[in-house]
């Protein structure tokens, strides 16, 4: 069991409701307090993984119904040896639900839960690392004609994502988006972005899905000793 599953399992245990959260999915409604987790980093370079729970109590409940759960919440994610940061108290963005983030860093989890061995690169869309990619292809082409360089030419990336049965799928934007793609080695840095096709595949063992599109420009952003 993975650390994201383990968090929500442990969550569920002290009494704490808790779902798998990721940007796109939609946002239940609250009757009660509740806590979205996600998975907010993976450095491969330094092997933690950063996760953020987002302790919520309905607007009529008041910023006050937060406090307990979030101490809650803090306490299990330093169980299961997170150091953890709470953030304050706040009211939404839609007013709809007061809300506490509490984040926290496992260091050696991304060694631990095979993050590196799976991939031995990450594919990052803002602050969202689709966890599930297990391959990623940037072709970049000079025309024929020679009209221009190669570093101005096209570019085409795919990438190619596995989930197990029941595992959630990662849904973000699919137009003007930059992606980051970490390796060992380098992080390149892809601007422009959009999907322009999407296959997806079932079979006894879940879903494979590969996404196809395009990217306007292309920055190797650093080299890591």
């Amino acid at each position: 069991m993975g650390l994201l599953e383990q968090t929500i399992d442990a969550l569920k245990a002290a009494g704490l409701r808790a779902e798998e959260s990721y940007p796109g999915r939609p946002m239940p409604h609250l009757t009660d307090v509740a806590a979205a987790v996600s998975v907010r980093e993976v450095d491969l370079r330094e092997k933690t993984v950063t996760l953020a729970v987002t302790v919520m109590a309905p607007f009529r409940m008041g910023g006050a119904a937060c406090r307990a759960p979030a101490a809650t919440a803090a306490q299990v994610l330093e169980e299961l040896g997170g150091v953890w940061l709470q953030g304050p108290c706040a009211l939404n963005r839609t007013g709809d639900y007061f809300q506490v983030e509490v984040t926290a860093v496992f260091s050696g989890q991304a060694a631990e839960e095979g993050w590196a061995e799976k991939t031995a690169f990450t594919v990052q869309q803002g602050d969202t690392v689709f966890p599930h990619a297990v391959g990623f292809t940037m072709v970049q082409t000079m025309d024929p004609l020679g009209t221009a360089t190669l570093e101005n030419s096209p570019i085409t990336i795919q990438m190619e994502e596995r989930f197990a049965p029941g595992e959630l799928e990662t849904v973000l934007s699919s137009r003007d988006f930059t992606l980051r793609i970490t390796r060992p080695t380098s992080i390149e840095i892809l601007r422009g972005c959009r999907w322009t096709s999407i296959r997806r595949v079932d079979s006894s063992e879940g879903l494979r899905q590969v996404r196809s599109g395009e990217a306007a420009g292309r920055t190797v952003a650093n080299v890591l000793n």
